[in-house]
């Protein structure tokens, strides 16, 4: 899949999580980024629908979201301190501007 369109995809279930009012704590969500879970617990915990996303594109997204983790202050970088979903569509966004440079 083309990488902005895969970037769009998480921007978009992320989105309908929060306007459905959902959270997760930070530290969780990116444990589930580290882990590898992040797609497989979105499921199961939230009715996310990542059927559109094949293996190779889930890998990519937490190869990047991982190493925006591992480097960045979210509070300070993002904006985002306390919704681990947001951070979701923060990593996702920046995603889409580093493909962009």
């Amino acid at each position: 899949m083309d990488p902005r369109i895969r970037m769009t995809v998480v921007i978009w279930g992320g989105l309908r999580l929060l306007d459905e009012g959902k959270s997760e704590p930070i530290d969780v969500v990116n444990g589930w980024i580290v882990d590898g879970s992040l797609f497989e617990q979105l499921t199961y915990r939230h009715g996310v629908d990542a059927s559109l996303l094949d293996v190779d594109d889930r890998t990519a997204v937490l190869d990047l979201f991982a190493r925006l983790a591992d480097v960045a202050n979210s509070a300070r970088k993002f904006g985002v301190s306390q919704n681990g979903l947001a951070l979701v569509i923060a990593y996702a966004t920046e995603g889409l501007q580093q493909l962009a440079t």
